[in-house]
Protein backbone atom coordinates (compact mmCIF):
# COMPACT_ATOMS: atom_id res chain seq x y z
CA UNK A 1 0.00 0.00 0.00
CA UNK A 2 1.42 3.53 -1.00
CA UNK A 3 1.31 5.76 1.66
CA UNK A 4 -0.81 7.92 -0.11
CA UNK A 5 -3.36 5.25 0.02
CA UNK A 6 -2.86 4.41 3.50
CA UNK A 7 -3.93 7.75 4.12
CA UNK A 8 -7.00 8.20 2.23
CA UNK A 9 -7.70 4.55 3.48
CA UNK A 10 -7.28 5.90 7.46
CA UNK A 11 -8.92 9.12 7.47
CA UNK A 12 -12.15 7.11 5.89
CA UNK A 13 -11.95 4.91 8.26
CA UNK A 14 -11.44 7.52 11.34
CA UNK A 15 -14.50 9.27 9.40
CA UNK A 16 -16.90 6.67 9.45
CA UNK A 17 -15.93 5.76 13.26
CA UNK A 18 -17.13 9.26 13.67
CA UNK A 19 -20.43 9.04 11.64
CA UNK A 20 -21.36 5.68 14.02
CA UNK A 21 -20.49 6.87 16.55
CA UNK A 22 -22.91 10.36 15.87
CA UNK A 23 -25.90 7.85 14.84
CA UNK A 24 -25.11 5.96 18.03
CA UNK A 25 -25.97 9.24 20.05
CA UNK A 26 -28.91 10.06 17.74
CA UNK A 27 -30.52 6.57 18.18
CA UNK A 28 -29.31 6.27 22.17
CA UNK A 29 -32.68 7.39 23.54
CA UNK A 30 -35.26 5.26 21.28
CA UNK A 31 -33.16 2.08 20.61
CA UNK A 32 -30.19 1.64 23.18
CA UNK A 33 -29.16 -1.91 21.87
CA UNK A 34 -28.73 -0.77 18.38
CA UNK A 35 -26.55 2.71 19.30
CA UNK A 36 -24.43 0.20 21.61
CA UNK A 37 -23.76 -1.78 18.30
CA UNK A 38 -23.04 1.18 16.34
CA UNK A 39 -20.83 2.08 18.91
CA UNK A 40 -18.80 -1.35 18.83
CA UNK A 41 -18.75 -0.92 14.70
CA UNK A 42 -16.89 2.46 15.65
CA UNK A 43 -14.53 0.73 17.79
CA UNK A 44 -13.45 -1.77 15.68
CA UNK A 45 -13.02 0.77 12.83
CA UNK A 46 -10.72 2.67 14.94
CA UNK A 47 -8.67 0.01 15.75
CA UNK A 48 -8.29 -0.68 12.35
CA UNK A 49 -7.36 3.05 11.93
CA UNK A 50 -4.33 2.75 14.93
CA UNK A 51 -2.91 -0.16 12.92
CA UNK A 52 -2.33 1.81 9.57
CA UNK A 53 -1.30 4.80 12.12
CA UNK A 54 1.26 2.39 13.51
CA UNK A 55 2.49 1.50 10.35
CA UNK A 56 2.34 4.04 8.12
CA UNK A 57 2.97 7.37 10.54
CA UNK A 58 7.23 7.96 9.48
CA UNK A 59 6.23 7.41 5.59
CA UNK A 60 3.55 10.47 5.92
CA UNK A 61 5.65 12.64 7.95
CA UNK A 62 8.69 11.75 5.49
CA UNK A 63 6.51 12.51 2.22
CA UNK A 64 8.08 9.17 1.49
CA UNK A 65 6.59 7.45 -1.19
CA UNK A 66 7.89 4.11 -0.51
CA UNK A 67 5.41 1.65 0.03
CA UNK A 68 4.30 0.23 3.24
CA UNK A 69 3.09 -2.95 4.82
CA UNK A 70 0.41 -3.15 7.58
CA UNK A 71 1.03 -6.65 8.89
CA UNK A 72 -1.77 -6.59 11.81
CA UNK A 73 -4.52 -5.12 9.04
CA UNK A 74 -3.24 -7.67 6.21
CA UNK A 75 -3.58 -10.66 9.15
CA UNK A 76 -6.51 -9.57 11.13
CA UNK A 77 -8.68 -6.94 9.09
CA UNK A 78 -11.72 -9.45 9.75
CA UNK A 79 -11.43 -9.95 12.89
CA UNK A 80 -13.97 -7.88 15.17
CA UNK A 81 -12.14 -9.28 17.95
CA UNK A 82 -8.91 -7.93 17.37
CA UNK A 83 -9.84 -4.91 16.07
CA UNK A 84 -12.25 -4.00 18.89
CA UNK A 85 -9.34 -5.24 21.44
CA UNK A 86 -6.89 -2.95 20.07
CA UNK A 87 -9.48 0.17 20.31
CA UNK A 88 -9.99 -1.39 23.57
CA UNK A 89 -6.76 -1.07 24.56
CA UNK A 90 -6.58 2.65 23.09
CA UNK A 91 -8.68 4.07 25.24
CA UNK A 92 -7.32 2.18 28.34
CA UNK A 93 -6.17 6.41 29.63
CA UNK A 94 -9.83 7.56 28.97
CA UNK A 95 -11.31 4.92 30.66
CA UNK A 96 -8.81 5.19 33.29
CA UNK A 97 -10.53 8.71 34.14
CA UNK A 98 -14.10 7.84 34.02
CA UNK A 99 -13.75 4.76 36.20
CA UNK A 100 -10.95 5.40 38.56
CA UNK A 101 -12.11 7.70 41.10
CA UNK A 102 -9.07 10.16 41.86
CA UNK A 103 -9.29 9.14 45.60
CA UNK A 104 -8.70 5.40 45.32
CA UNK A 105 -6.33 3.50 46.93
CA UNK A 106 -3.92 2.17 45.06
CA UNK A 107 -4.15 -1.88 45.61
CA UNK A 108 -1.75 -4.88 44.77
CA UNK A 109 0.90 -4.36 42.47
CA UNK A 110 0.05 -7.87 40.49
CA UNK A 111 2.37 -7.81 37.19
CA UNK A 112 1.17 -9.11 34.04
CA UNK A 113 3.03 -9.96 31.00
CA UNK A 114 2.02 -8.59 27.36
CA UNK A 115 -0.05 -11.63 26.49
CA UNK A 116 -1.95 -11.96 29.68
CA UNK A 117 -3.09 -8.29 28.40
CA UNK A 118 -4.22 -8.68 25.10
CA UNK A 119 -5.95 -11.81 26.48
CA UNK A 120 -7.63 -9.46 28.80
CA UNK A 121 -8.81 -7.30 26.19
CA UNK A 122 -9.43 -10.03 23.59
CA UNK A 123 -11.98 -11.00 26.55
CA UNK A 124 -13.59 -7.81 26.46
CA UNK A 125 -14.22 -7.81 22.65
CA UNK A 126 -15.24 -11.24 22.73
CA UNK A 127 -18.07 -9.49 25.07
CA UNK A 128 -18.65 -6.31 23.08
CA UNK A 129 -18.95 -8.43 19.84
CA UNK A 130 -21.76 -10.52 21.75
CA UNK A 131 -23.27 -7.21 22.54
CA UNK A 132 -23.08 -5.85 18.73
CA UNK A 133 -24.94 -9.19 17.57
CA UNK A 134 -27.65 -8.81 20.15
CA UNK A 135 -28.12 -5.24 19.17
CA UNK A 136 -29.05 -6.26 15.62
CA UNK A 137 -30.85 -9.38 15.90
CA UNK A 138 -33.57 -11.43 17.63
CA UNK A 139 -32.34 -14.85 18.52
CA UNK A 140 -33.94 -17.68 20.79
CA UNK A 141 -31.45 -18.54 23.88
CA UNK A 142 -30.73 -21.80 25.24
CA UNK A 143 -33.46 -21.84 27.70
CA UNK A 144 -35.84 -21.17 25.26
CA UNK A 145 -36.72 -17.34 26.10
CA UNK A 146 -36.17 -14.50 23.63
CA UNK A 147 -33.38 -12.35 22.90
CA UNK A 148 -35.00 -8.54 21.31
CA UNK A 149 -32.91 -5.55 20.04
CA UNK A 150 -35.63 -2.98 21.91
CA UNK A 151 -36.09 -5.26 24.98
CA UNK A 152 -32.67 -4.58 25.85
CA UNK A 153 -31.08 -1.98 28.46
CA UNK A 154 -27.78 -0.48 28.16
CA UNK A 155 -27.75 1.64 31.61
CA UNK A 156 -24.04 2.51 30.98
CA UNK A 157 -24.57 3.43 26.79
CA UNK A 158 -24.34 6.92 27.44
CA UNK A 159 -20.73 7.06 29.09
CA UNK A 160 -19.45 4.27 26.77
CA UNK A 161 -21.11 6.74 23.25
CA UNK A 162 -18.68 10.07 24.59
CA UNK A 163 -15.71 7.39 25.54
CA UNK A 164 -15.68 6.58 21.95
CA UNK A 165 -16.52 10.15 20.98
CA UNK A 166 -13.62 11.17 23.44
CA UNK A 167 -11.16 7.59 21.75
CA UNK A 168 -12.22 9.12 17.94
CA UNK A 169 -10.89 12.68 18.86
CA UNK A 170 -7.59 11.25 20.62
CA UNK A 171 -6.86 9.74 17.33
CA UNK A 172 -6.81 12.63 15.40
CA UNK A 173 -5.15 14.38 17.72
CA UNK A 174 -2.23 12.08 18.44
CA UNK A 175 -2.21 12.35 14.63
CA UNK A 176 -1.87 16.47 14.46
CA UNK A 177 0.47 16.83 17.58
CA UNK A 178 3.05 14.46 15.70
CA UNK A 179 3.15 16.30 13.00
CA UNK A 180 5.98 17.95 11.60
CA UNK A 181 5.20 22.00 10.89
CA UNK A 182 5.38 21.38 7.24
CA UNK A 183 3.04 18.82 7.03
CA UNK A 184 -0.65 20.11 8.04
CA UNK A 185 -2.55 17.18 9.45
CA UNK A 186 -5.67 18.15 11.52
CA UNK A 187 -7.04 20.33 8.47
CA UNK A 188 -8.12 17.07 6.96
CA UNK A 189 -10.07 15.95 9.67
CA UNK A 190 -11.80 19.11 10.89
CA UNK A 191 -15.03 18.43 9.49
CA UNK A 192 -14.36 14.85 11.11
CA UNK A 193 -13.96 16.23 14.42
CA UNK A 194 -16.77 18.66 14.66
CA UNK A 195 -18.85 15.93 14.03
CA UNK A 196 -17.66 14.03 17.77
CA UNK A 197 -16.08 16.74 19.42
CA UNK A 198 -19.79 17.80 20.79
CA UNK A 199 -20.94 14.41 21.70
CA UNK A 200 -16.92 14.19 23.73
CA UNK A 201 -17.78 16.78 25.74
CA UNK A 202 -21.27 16.33 26.54
CA UNK A 203 -20.90 14.07 29.95
CA UNK A 204 -18.11 13.98 32.77
CA UNK A 205 -16.91 11.07 35.56
CA UNK A 206 -19.08 10.85 38.11
CA UNK A 207 -16.60 12.38 40.30
CA UNK A 208 -16.12 15.32 37.41
CA UNK A 209 -12.53 16.44 36.24
CA UNK A 210 -9.59 15.56 38.00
Amino acid sequence: MTPTAARAFWRALVDNAAGLIVDAHTLYPTSPARAQALVVLAQEELGKSEWIFDACWERWKSRSDEPVDVPRLRDHGRSHIEKFATADEASGIIRFFWFVPPDEKPGEVVTVSDHEVREMYRRFAREADTDKQNGFYVDLLRDGTLSIPKDIDRPDLADEIVIAAQLCCQVMMTDASLADVMRDCLPDMVATYALVEGISESRRPPWGNR
